[in-house]
């Protein structure tokens, strides 16, 4: 009798398990078009796995294999995703993150969870239960936003207007940029001493902020062609009689920004008293104050600074620490210079950058910017 009754419940469960339709094979549908591969998909861990190299292309993404260290490398709008085959931890833009499920190598192909390298690829994914289907849309409303350090205290490159709007020179031209370059971008501002660690850790796309070409941040950082040339200044108070050049700061107790090539080169001089300032308005507020002799700053900042009413205070002398400014971005880890540097040749042809430049300077911008500052190259 309990045989009988076995048997008959084993026929219910397979009555049952023929009725219950198998679940349809997990597929991916990208911008409403669904994508085929050769092989099935799979899921492991709850996670669906895809090939890589083709899943990339499918989102344009560049791939680049390392096969001596079974690493993998993914780019896409400005985004690094390095993966090393086996391994749960993955660095996107140099930053660490952790996976559920490692890549793996399956019948010659990388295979790597989709949901992972789609987000940090900068696309949203979606879970299509019904229809097994990871729903993946590229389109405008999921483009990048490119996040751009600026110290806001450096007219006229960059400051806040009365109402609270943040301008200048830097922030229009960089407008011009994401206009041109059909690219969204995203001021955060930060104290500039702030920008450096924020790129060399890739905690920010990018930097405006009248930073100056050197060879040592050259090694350290990515940059745009030049878009502007300019000096270092010594500023006085108008009464002051003792100080009319570079050469006559020996003794003296001087102001500058910090984090600044002028900072660098004013702490070598003999016998001079340094302070540093997080923004130069507040070292000519010392000044002004009489707490300095002397500030060095940059001559179009200062020169603005002065027109725009500050009258008790003068440059003297020639300028000094002639260097090219630049756009900085992270080493290695984006195509965003690209960008930047085809938008800027583009607005530099149409007369768009020259309107910029004649609007914040007052004159024509040299005929190599933005581009390479011939003598800097002889």
């Amino acid at each position: 009798m309990k045989r009988k009754h076995l048997t008959l419940l084993l026929v219910f469960a397979f009555v049952l398990l023929l009725a219950v339709p198998a679940l349809a094979a997990p597929k991916v549908v990208m911008d409403t078009q669904e994508v085929s591969y050769e092989t099935p998909l799979l899921i492991e861990q709850g996670r669906l796995l895809v090939p890589l190299r083709p899943f990339s292309e499918t989102l344009s993404g560049a791939v680049t294999w390392d096969n001596t260290t079974n690493t993998v490398i993914v780019t896409r709008q400005g985004v690094e995703v390095k993966l090393t085959v086996g391994q749960t931890t993955v660095y996107v833009n140099n930053v660490p993150e952790t996976l559920d499920v490692p890549a793996k190598i399956i019948n010659g192909r990388i295979w790597v969870p989709l949901r992972f390298i789609s987000e940090r690829l900068k696309a949203k994914v979606t879970w299509d239960q019904a229809a097994q289907s990871a729903v993946i849309t590229t389109e405008s409303d999921s483009n990048p936003i490119y996040i751009f350090g600026s110290s806001v205290s450096f007219a006229p490159f960059e400051f806040y207007t009365a109402d609270g709007k943040i301008t200048g020179f830097d922030i229009e031209l960089l407008n011009a940029i994401s206009e041109e370059a059909n690219i969204d971008i995203e001021i955060k501002e930060m104290e500039f001493p702030e920008l450096f660690p924020a790129l060399k850790d890739a905690q920010i796309d990018g930097a405006i902020s009248a930073i100056t070409v050197t060879e040592m941040r050259q090694q350290i950082f990515d940059f745009s062609v030049p878009y502007f040339l300019y000096g270092q200044c010594v500023t006085v108070r108008s009464d002051n009689q003792d100080i009319s050049s570079f050469n006559d700061l020996e003794g003296k107790i001087i102001g500058v920004r910090t984090g600044t090539v002028a900072y660098d080169e004013v702490i070598k001089l003999p016998d001079v008293k340094v302070v540093g300032y997080e923004s130069v308005d507040e070292a000519f507020q010392a000044l002004k104050d009489e707490a300095l002799d002397a500030v060095i700053s940059d001559f179009p900042g200062t020169a603005y600074y002065i027109r725009e009413g500050n009258k008790n205070i003068k440059i003297v002398g020639d300028t000094i620490i002639n260097q090219p400014i630049a756009i900085a971005f992270p080493k290695n880890n984006s195509q965003l210079p690209d960008f930047v540097n085809d938008a800027l040749a583009k607005l530099k042809e149409s007369g768009e950058f020259a309107r910029i430049y004649k609007q914040w300077f007052g004159v024509e911008p040299p005929q190599y910017l933005p581009g390479n500052i011939p003598t800097l190259n002889e």
